[in-house]
């Protein structure tokens, strides 16, 4: 059966772009982002389509226009990937998970993680104190002294047993995600003030005493 040249463009620029998203979603570990291709694709169609029409009412040559649909998916594949590919990156995670724009004192970053309907991703990262207080309070965090990373904390845990406790549980977080660790010297666990507030789950900023070295967790499902 032959196959007319605009559904082949079609058919091609479709596979196109669920490949990118397939990239993006290897690169940036949200898994289920390849998903939002059923959404995108229909869309890039109907815009393939008004482009044609576009065209052809500037009475364009029928040679070129089919040109211009490739090129505008080739767009939509480069752009998607591209995207990816800076996401993917330590900075673009740091953008992601941690805020935006990042503070000029932020170095040694280090992340990893994956999400399809639950997930989790740790990033580590050193700053200046000044700039770890500015995520604290831009990001809406509050100290949980009650916090899983703690164990079962009781009032006759002192504070070395407490920050043991928290280091263990980095440990085994950095250690399955494959992240570099360091203990941290008398750690201190923030939570970001929110729904997820008496939960386990959501975003966890876990520093030391001099607010230098930084883990963040996100965490749900």
């Amino acid at each position: 059966m032959k196959v007319s040249s605009s559904l082949r463009i079609v058919l091609l620029g479709s596979l196109g772009v669920e490949t990118a998203l397939v990239f993006y979603a290897w690169r940036t570990g949200a898994l289920i982002l390849p998903v939002a291709g059923s959404v995108l694709i229909p869309i890039l169609i109907l815009f393939q389509t008004g482009i044609g029409w576009m065209l052809n009412g500037f009475r364009m040559s029928p040679e070129k226009v089919p040109l211009m649909r490739k090129g505008f998916w080739l767009l939509a594949v480069v752009g998607i990937a591209c995207y990816g590919w800076i996401d993917g990156t330590p900075r673009g995670a740091f953008r992601r998970l941690v805020t935006h724009p990042i503070p000029p004192s932020v170095t040694d970053i280090h992340w990893n993680g994956m999400a399809l309907l639950n997930g989790r991703f740790l990033i580590t990262f050193r700053a200046s104190p000044e700039d770890v207080f500015q995520i604290l309070h831009r990001r809406g965090f509050s100290q949980d002294t009650n916090s899983w990373f703690y164990g079962y904390p009781n009032e006759a845990q002192d504070a070395v047993s407490r920050g043991q406790d928290v280091n263990r549980v980095l440990s085994m977080q950095c250690r399955s995600l494959k992240v570099p660790f360091e203990p941290l010297n008398e750690p201190e666990v923030f939570k970001q003030k929110d729904r997820n507030w008496e939960s386990s789950q959501g975003l966890y900023l876990i520093t030391d005493r001099e607010r230098r070295k930084v883990y963040v967790i996100l965490w749900w499902g």
